[in-house]
Parts: C-alpha cells; sequence; structure tokens
C-alpha cells in the first residue's frame, strides 16, 4: 500500500511540473493555433512522409495511417502552441529518422536552455548508458564537477523520467544516438523555470539541487569550446592534426588550400570529423580529392520514392486479381503500394585537386563518432572507395543522410522529411547503421576526468607505426 500511495504521489508530483512548465509557457506568449490549423499541420506532416518519406523500410512495424488517425484527437487536444508542437515531434519520431524533424517556432526556441543554470552550466554525455557531466562552469566546478552522474531528475529516477519526457520526441535513425540525445536533452524547459537534480559525484556521494534555467553569457564553460570552421595544430611526431567541423560553408575548402604548404610538410595527417554535423557534399569531395591520384571520387548510391498517379489507379484494380502475373499488373501494384524507386546512380565528384598539390603518399588518419553526420557520412562512404587510403578511429557514425524536404507548419514552426535513400555503391545499408571505424575506440569516463583524448592518441600510435 505504501509503495502504491508514494508512486501515486510521484505521479501528481511530475503531473504538477508539467503543468507549471506549461502555465510558465503560456505567460510567454499568446500565440494561437485554432483547431483547422493544427488538423492541417498534422496532415501536412503525414501527407509529405506519406509521398516521400525514404526510409519506411526502416520502420516496418509502423502503420503510418492508423498513427495518423491516432494523433488527431491529441493534436485537437492541446491548448497552446507548445503543447502542439509537442504533440507534432512525438508524431515525427514514430518515423526514427535523423533527417526528418519538426522544429518549434523561434519565439519558443528563443524561451528554452538545456545547458545553463545562471552560474552553474551543464553539459551532459551518454557514457556507458548513464548521463554524465563532461563539462561545468568554471566558478562552480566543484558543485557539480566533471564526472557526476545525474541519476533523478525533479526526483523522478533518470531513466523513468528520460522514457517519458525526453526519448518520445527524439528522432533518430540510429539507437545509440538516440541514447546520446537523451542524455544531451536531458535538463531541456523553459527558462526561468526551476528543475531538481540528483547527482553521484566522482566520489560516490550523492547530492541534490535545485536549478534554474537562466542563461549568463558571462559565466565560461570550464573545457572551452570552439566554435571554428577549421583547426590546425602540429601533434608529436611531425604529425598534423586538422578538424573540419563542417561542410556547409565553402569557407572550410578555401581555408583547407590556404593550409596546404604547411600540410604538404607533415610526416602524417589527421583529420578530425567528430564535430562535423554535414553541409555539402561537394566541399567535402573536394578536400578527399587532395588524397587520391584516382581522377574522380565516387561516393554512395542513392534512391528517390516514384510516384505515378494514373499507375497508382491502376494498381487498385490490379490488386483486386492477384492472379494475374503480368508485368504491368506487377508494376502497378508496386506504385500502388507506393515502394517503386527512381534510382540516381552513384555520386560521382569530377572536380579534382591540381595533381602537384596532392598528397597520396603520406600516412592518413581520419577520426569520426556519433556526430559525424549528413555530408561528414558522405565523405566517409567516398574515402571507402580509396580502399586502404586512410585508417578510420573513433565511434560509429550519426547514421542519417538524406535530402529532406523543408515546409511551414502552423504558429510558425517548421519541419522535414527525409526523401533520399543513400547506401554503399555496393548496397550496403550505413542509415540506421552507423559508418564504422576501422579501429572503434569508445570513450571512457576515466577518460573525462583525466581529460585524454583517447582517439587522438590511438590515431597518432598507429600514423607513428607507419612513419616507422
Amino acid at each position: 500500500m505504501n509503495l502504491i500511495i508514494h508512486m501515486s504521489m510521484k505521479r501528481l508530483f511530475m503531473f504538477l511540473l508539467v503543468l507549471n512548465a506549461y502555465c510558465s509557457y503560456a505567460q510567454q506568449t499568446d500565440t494561437v493555433v485554432t483547431d483547422a490549423q493544427k488538423i492541417y499541420g498534422l496532415s501536412r506532416f503525414w501527407q509529405e512522409a506519406n509521398y516521400n518519406y525514404a526510409y519506411f523500410s526502416n520502420v516496418p512495424d509502423l502503420n503510418w495511417d492508423s498513427a495518423y488517425q491516432a494523433f488527431i484527437p491529441q493534436v485537437l487536444a492541446t491548448k497552446n502552441a507548445y503543447e502542439y508542437y509537442r504533440v507534432l515531434q512525438r508524431f515525427c519520431a514514430l518515423l526514427k529518422d535523423g533527417h526528418t524533424n519538426v522544429w518549434f517556432p523561434n519565439y519558443i526556441n528563443n524561451k528554452r536552455s538545456r545547458r545553463s543554470f545562471g552560474d552553474i552550466k551543464l553539459e551532459l554525455r551518454n557514457i556507458d548508458g548513464k548521463p554524465i557531466v563532461v563539462n561545468t562552469a568554471v566558478i562552480t566546478k566543484d558543485i557539480v564537477p566533471v564526472g557526476s552522474e545525474i541519476t533523478s531528475v525533479n526526483n523522478i529516477p533518470v531513466k523513468e523520467y528520460i522514457n517519458e519526457f525526453v526519448r518520445p520526441y527524439i528522432s533518430q535513425s540510429a539507437a545509440y544516438v538516440t541514447e546520446d540525445w537523451c542524455a544531451d536533452y536531458l535538463l531541456e524547459g523553459f527558462t526561468g523555470d526551476t528543475i531538481r537534480i540528483g547527482f553521484r559525484k566522482p566520489g560516490n556521494t550523492f547530492h541534490s539541487l535545485l536549478l534554474k534555467r537562466e542563461v549568463k553569457q558571462e559565466v565560461a564553460w570550464l573545457n572551452p569550446y570552439s566554435n571554428t570552421l577549421f583547426e590546425f595544430k602540429w601533434l608529436p611526431g611531425g604529425i598534423a592534426k586538422i578538424d573540419l567541423n563542417s561542410f556547409d560553408d565553402k569557407k572550410i575548402v578555401d581555408t583547407f588550400i590556404t593550409a596546404l604548404p604547411a600540410l604538404q610538410k607533415a610526416k602524417g595527417i589527421i583529420i578530425d570529423l567528430r564535430k562535423n554535423g554535414g553541409g555539402s557534399s561537394d566541399n567535402s569531395a573536394a578536400i578527399l580529392s587532395y588524397f587520391t591520384n584516382d581522377d574522380s571520387i565516387r561516393g554512395s548510391k542513392w534512391f528517390t520514392r516514384e510516384h505515378r498517379a494514373s499507375y497508382k489507379a491502376w494498381g487498385t484494380y490490379a490488386m483486386r486479381d492477384m492472379s494475374d502475373t503480368s508485368d504491368w499488373s506487377k508494376k502497378s501494384r508496386e506504385y500502388y503500394k507506393g515502394i517503386v524507386w527512381f534510382e540516381g546512380g552513384q555520386m560521382t565528384e569530377a572536380n579534382m585537386a591540381p595533381k602537384e598539390k596532392r598528397m597520396t603518399t603520406v600516412p592518413l588518419a581520419v577520426l569520426f563518432g556519433h556526430q559525424t553526420a549528413s555530408a561528414a557520412e558522405d565523405f566517409l562512404i567516398m574515402l571507402d572507395g580509396l580502399g586502404s587510403r586512410a585508417v578510420t578511429v573513433g565511434q560509429r557514425s550519426f547514421a542519417s543522410t538524406g535530402q529532406p524536404i523543408p515546409f511551414s507548419l502552423p504558429g510558425g514552426g517548421s519541419a522535414r522529411i527525409c526523401t533520399k535513400k543513400d547506401t554503399y555503391p555496393d548496397g550496403r545499408i550505413f542509415v540506421g547503421a552507423g559508418i564504422i571505424p576501422n579501429i572503434e575506440v569508445n570513450p571512457t569516463l576515466n577518460d573525462y576526468l583525466q581529460h585524454k583524448d583517447v582517439v587522438v592518441d590511438k590515431a597518432v600510435s598507429l600514423l607513428q607505426e607507419k612513419i616507422k
């Protein structure tokens, strides 16, 4: 009986916290989304996915039409734009794709925070299935130190809290990336709201702390972040390390070319893609072209769904007579089911670097991990086509690339649906599974506590052996 009472009280407490957050939101905006707009937004998302989504094969148990019907009363029951978009995010998360998302309007996003709590800053990372503090503020580094494990949120055990308030809203292709994001977004909420965390310090002592979400720009991180597009530094043994942190801006290619005179003196080169979330595959190919003698670079094969209205109509009749095995009947049935694919061929880049500037023999290591996504994964597929040109080190990649179609939603938000399916040239799947490095290295809690970058250390060791 006591346990039942305890659980009931805890549920009531959870409800009151969520209600308080909604009330806080309602005080910050008077934006209204009408019932008609709610239905339209849900229907627009369902429609775009129904016709264009490239990865229904990754969610074989999902009945998209039934899910749409089930969410109609849910969107109608929402009381404000924030609630409405949270329901849309749960609907989107059913598709489990990193390039298929629903985003809040800016007036909501601008009032939300997940890492800043006044004088305390907390960056969380999933380490061994636990949300661990990997960075904090300088002035409060001893209050919630690096290495602390978050054990509860608002007096709710952390796994239970994640399963109810975080995981259902995350759309990701790979389960391990979902776990990462569950840690990263664990403490997100509206600025001005309070949140209580329970945590265990590295010395195994338990503590509780009430935090208020408040962004103070003047509060410095213990381990400062670099937002630079390109970084260059020398490591022992004449090894050059370059960080390519995005392929979104063509400046990354121009900056790389500027660094060529120094790079060409290196005995070994490390390319770090661990922070690279993608951008343009043309930029990634342009840089990779400096490391091969080939006349072109070939990347992934791509496919997109094909829709022909009349063929689909004919398919309705073909479905009535399954004994008809003619090619026309088979094809029209496929159009009816929405499973006809246009094959776009293999991505090819023929605009190569000048041969006199290429570095074709210098030992090369490429680092990547869970944040290496999209065009950065295209870089890895192209690199794979160069055989043993480089050794790859780190963790599996983000496991999501493609070409999303963006569109607006009622109330000022937006969404996108992934329309393009990519595979290795030989048909191997990496969306949902991730690209696997030659040498897998998973940083541990001790590595963070000792400020060790074990991925770089491993790459340096491998290159030094090749240089010898």
